[in-house]
């Protein structure tokens, strides 16, 4: 006999008896019970294998990451990869300021200037050479709601932009 069977019959023993065919559904719902709770502790113990390709990939960024810094002398950086509209990555890496030693945190802001306009000019280039956006169109084709005080902000082109001769007022 089982230790479930056991159980079961030790259970049954003490209340009235019932009905073969109920002993027999019953013994199968605990049975069933007992399995399911087993295959969720099971499950709930081992990492998935999304999770540990996660852990590797987070591994060998942690790692890279500082190796960059080391040959770079970089006191602290923090990093973000999305995939799809998701995060799937955050880090935190050496201090904030060098005087306190407070350690990085992936919620801390940068001041990114005008580290961003490489960036803009890059992905309006890829847009040029894909044929969905044309250099000597103005602005205003692209981005309709683009306004300046001086009407003739209508006539600035993204060539102008990239060269910084879209002269603002």
């Amino acid at each position: 006999m089982t230790n479930i069977q056991s159980v079961l019959t030790s259970c049954n023993s003490k209340a009235r008896r019932p009905m073969p065919g109920k002993r027999v559904r019953l013994q199968w719902i605990l049975t069933l019970l007992v399995l399911a709770s087993v295959c969720l502790l099971t499950s709930c113990g081992e990492p998935s294998r999304q999770d540990i390709f996660q852990k590797e990939l987070g591994d060998k960024i942690d790692s890279y990451i500082h190796q960059v810094m080391d040959k770079f002398d970089i006191p602290g950086m923090t990093i973000a990869i999305t995939q799809e509209g998701k995060t799937i990555y955050t880090g935190a890496f050496g201090v904030r300021n060098l005087n306190t030693q407070e350690p990085m945190k992936p919620e801390y802001p940068f001041h990114m200037a005008s580290v961003s306009k490489p960036f803009a000019a890059t992905a309006i280039m890829q847009l040029v050479e894909q044929g969905r956006m044309k250099l000597d169109e103005k602005v205003i084709t692209y981005l309709p709601y683009f306004e300046l005080a001086d009407e003739r902000y209508k006539d600035i082109t993204i060539r102008q932009m990239l060269n910084h001769k879209g002269a603002r007022p």
